[in-house]
């Protein structure tokens, strides 16, 4: 369930497919009951978001009263980029309260559609770029203060993190009726 809301956060295309997937084959109308379905999944990954995003929303909070961070001004980065970071995560949690029980989609045209694959991964996209940009703050000001040391070690950390996420999110796939179904082979034709 942790990983559910790193798929959203990489691919707009995974929100794409599940909002395809309620619509009945070869028609322009939405199954309820996929609907219902796709509804209660995205409620549960809204919400681990928003937590994690208030938990993003302390640490800037904690990171901007930093007395070296505060005395340094409004010109000095890590301190922008962490108001950055803040107002970022507030944008996932607004958004991702507004949206946390998605409103049915009666309209079936294309722009309509994908400005709603929008809407709905916003605050996924907004948390994912508040981690990223609270990550730069933190390891800006480790380097403007010469602390190379642990700027370097969290490199070592951070980019096989990043890397393997990546790689992850490219090689699977989420689980879908069809991924989920028995498959059965027969003799003279293959799958069944």
């Amino acid at each position: 369930q942790t990983y559910r809301p790193v798929r959203h956060i990489i691919f707009f295309g995974f929100i794409r497919r599940s909002l395809i997937a309620t619509q009945h084959p070869g028609t322009r109308t939405t199954d309820i009951e996929k609907w219902k379905s796709f509804s209660e999944s995205y409620q549960e990954s809204t919400s681990n978001i928003n937590l994690l995003a208030t938990v993003l929303l302390s640490a800037n909070v904690g990171f901007l009263a930093i007395g070296s961070v505060d005395q340094a001004g409004p010109s000095y980065w890590p301190q922008k980029l962490s108001y950055l970071s803040l107002a970022a995560s507030m944008a996932s949690i607004l958004v991702g309260l507004a949206v946390r029980a998605p409103r049915f989609l009666t309209t079936h045209h294309t722009l309509r559609f994908y400005c709603m694959v929008l809407v709905l991964g916003s605050p996924f996209v907004y948390f994912f770029s508040s981690v990223l940009l609270f990550i730069n703050a933190i390891l800006y000001h480790w380097y403007a203060h010469s602390a190379t040391y642990q700027a370097y070690t969290a490199l070592l950390f951070v980019i096989p993190a990043a890397f393997c996420l990546g790689i992850y999110g490219l090689i699977t796939e989420p689980v879908t009726d069809e991924l989920a179904a028995p498959v059965h082979i027969t003799e003279d034709h293959g799958q069944a």
